[in-house]
Formats: structure tokens, sequence, C-alpha cells
């Protein structure tokens, strides 16, 4: 359902939910130019308990955390977005689109523990490359490792 707020300075700001604290998550259309020209711009919103803030390391993994901003849109927006595949025993698996070709190699492997709410991509040594998994707690094993159900 979208709504129409308000008009400012002939600008027609169209939300798709305005119940709550909310965080713009998309727009269209997405430039300025192409907002003033057709006077009007639409907003995807989410919650703001839906959004966490995440630290990415660039010197222990520039390549992991280049691919992860490129997937996400944090390339190019201060907010990105992930389709999370499944939950599940305190482990979060995501699966973003990953263009064809990118190369994912190891990075940073951890030793010993791994603390809780890292983020870790798989690379491509293994059949699931690509996906992103998250443990809430610290555990020996690298990676969330999918165990069959």
């Amino acid at each position: 359902m979208r709504k129409s707020l308000q008009k400012t300075g002939g600008i027609i700001l169209n939300v798709d939910d305005d119940t709550g604290d909310r965080v713009i998550i998309s727009q269209t259309p997405e430039t300025t130019l192409e907002i003033l020209a057709e006077k009007q711009v639409s907003v995807t919103t989410i919650p703001v308990t839906q959004v966490i803030s995440v630290e990415l390391f660039d010197a222990e993994a520039p390549r992991s955390t280049y691919i992860f901003r490129s997937i996400t849109g944090l390339r190019w927006h201060e907010i990105g977005e992930m389709p999370l595949l499944i939950h599940f025993e305190g482990v979060s698996l995501f699966q973003p689109e990953i263009k064809k070709g990118t190369n994912i190699n190891k990075e940073n492997t951890p030793e010993g523990r791994v603390p809780a709410n890292m983020l870790a991509i798989t690379n491509d040594s293994r059949k699931s490359a690509g996906l992103i998994g998250c443990r809430t707690t610290e555990n020996t094993e690298f990676g969330p490792h999918i165990r069959t159900l």
C-alpha cells in the first residue's frame, strides 16, 4: 500500500508504509535529477528493528569486503540488503546474487574461536561459494557449515 505523504517543494513523496520508526532502503527514481523531472519519488522502507550495523575489515580481507559491498549495494549507498536464505539454531545464512566469474578467494581464515556475530563468505573452494553466514554464538568451526536436516 503506497501513501502520498506530503508535497514539499513541488515534489510528492510516496511512502510504502508510514507506521512506526522506519528506514528507507530504496527509492524510485534513483537520482535527484530524475526526481526533479518527475516531481515525485516513491520510497520503500523497513522497520528500524530490521536494520543492523556491520563493520567490515578492509585491511584483513579486501577482496571479500569489496564483494560484500558490491552484492549488498553498500558500494553505492549508505544502506544495503541481502536476502535471508535460512535461519536456524543461531545461524543465519544469506544467499545474495553474485555475478558469474566473481573469484572468492580465501582471506583472513580464522584460527581457533570465531567470535559471535562475525560475517563469513564461503570461498570458491566450497560447493556453496558466495553463501554468507553469521553465528550468534562464538564457535570453533569456521563458517556456518550447513548440515543436513
